[in-house]
């Protein structure tokens, strides 16, 4: 029985990355009753997988392939004792993927990974490529994961992806399984260029359709491109990640339309969300920024206390302090790109948490005793009002 490195991790090392990705290992020669045996615990449901009774660590059998079905899951397997670490390592989807390291740290790469890592090139193993869809994914997040580092996409491995596209396979990717996907590239840097090579081999519009309208249009491609530049991604939630994306669905909230048709906005934003079975808190929590940058997009100078007290009730942030941060996180970006109004945006950013520190510390239970108790939701509202109105008298100097 012999054990190897694979994967992600052993092409980080080979590009100095610091990676996130987890070890994988694979075992030659071994079998299922052996791996019991030295106490391993099998997780795998469909494939021969196994998890390290110290470390934790995924250990998968090495195994064959053959197409037998549609999608990703419409293989037959072959993980028997006689299965060569070549045998795995052929099944794999790119060649920088596709090479293994010993304990002792020689390195076996039968399908060149290694030169395609020094020429910067992703490149498919075997014509087997096609045979599972969800591989035009994951090659559109390598390249926005390694875009720092100049990979391009090998010209034959880009007419593999068309090729999947126009056979129809993507449709028989489970949404849960493109979840996982967008939920790594929503934490890359550059995730914008994930988008650009699903549209460059035709894929967006099935598997993304919210934001084709975007890439096909050089104003809302460009906004979105700039956008996605400027902002670190990887400093924020994964929560409010979503919500950065969703700011380009239909369009850009940097359009009145956006704001104007929001019905729209919405209907695509929950279709979204419905089809990915998503927790309904990602819908939520856009619904609440997206109301308060519409009222700071169509702001007319109406009352300040009511316009600053409405944030604190359309985001629930007495209920939920940490959306009250991810609202300051948005706001501040929206500066750095001139939203409109900015003037307000500034200020909400040096003020919103003061102000809510000093409606915090209002005694309401001893302020309840004193008024009538079929009307409590709305004199603590008139109470909170004229907190926000002292202290707008105080600093003067929210125009």
């Amino acid at each position: 029985m012999k054990i190897y490195l694979v994967g992600g991790f052993v092409r980080d090392k080979l590009l100095k990355i610091k990676s996130s990705t987890d070890k994988d290992w694979v075992v030659v020669g071994s079998s299922y009753n052996k791996m019991i045996n030295l106490g391993y615990k099998s997780v795998g449901k469909i494939f021969p997988v196994f998890i390290h009774p110290i470390t934790k660590e995924e250990y998968a059998l090495a195994r064959k392939e053959k197409k037998i079905g549609l999608g990703y899951k419409g293989f037959k397997c072959n993980y028997s004792n006689k299965i060569s670490l070549k045998d795995d390592l052929y099944r794999r989807d790119l060649t920088i993927n596709a090479i293994a390291m010993d304990c002792y740290g020689n390195y076996y790469d039968p399908f060149k990974g290694i030169l395609d890592i020094k020429n910067r090139i992703i490149r498919h193993v075997s014509i087997y490529f096609q045979d599972d869809p969800l591989r035009l994914i994951r090659i559109a997040r390598f390249y926005s994961y390694l875009f720092d580092y100049k990979f391009r996409i090998n010209f034959d491995t880009f007419i593999l992806m068309k090729k999947i596209v126009f056979n129809n396979e993507l449709v028989n990717i489970s949404p849960e399984r493109i979840w996982i996907e967008l939920k790594k590239v929503l934490s890359y840097k550059y995730c914008f260029f994930f988008f650009v090579i699903l549209n460059d081999c035709n894929a967006l519009n099935i598997i993304f359709p919210e934001l084709f309208f975007v890439f096909n249009n050089f104003k809302y491609k460009f906004y979105f491109y700039l956008f996605f530049k400027k902002v670190d991604f990887f400093k924020y939630n994964l929560d409010l990640n979503f919500v950065f994306l969703c700011f380009f669905f239909y369009k850009t909230i940097f359009s009145d339309e956006y704001f104007i048709y929001y019905k729209f906005t919405f209907n695509k934003i929950r279709n979204f969300c419905l089809r990915f079975h998503l927790p309904s808190k990602y819908f939520v929590l856009f619904s609440r920024i997206f109301f308060i940058l519409k009222d700071i997009f169509f702001y007319k100078k109406k009352k300040k206390s009511i316009f600053i007290l409405d944030i604190f009730y359309k985001a629930n942030i007495f209920n939920n302090l940490s959306i009250l941060f991810n609202i300051l996180k948005v706001i501040d970006i929206l500066i750095k790109f001139n939203f409109k109004n900015k003037n307000i945006l500034i200020f909400l950013q040096n003020n919103l948490y003061k102000i809510f520190n000093l409606l915090n510390n209002i005694n309401y239970y001893k302020f309840i005793n004193f008024v009538n108790k079929k009307n409590i939701k709305k004199n603590i509202y008139n109470l909170r009002l004229i907190k926000i109105n002292n202290f707008l008298k105080k600093i003067k100097i929210f125009h």
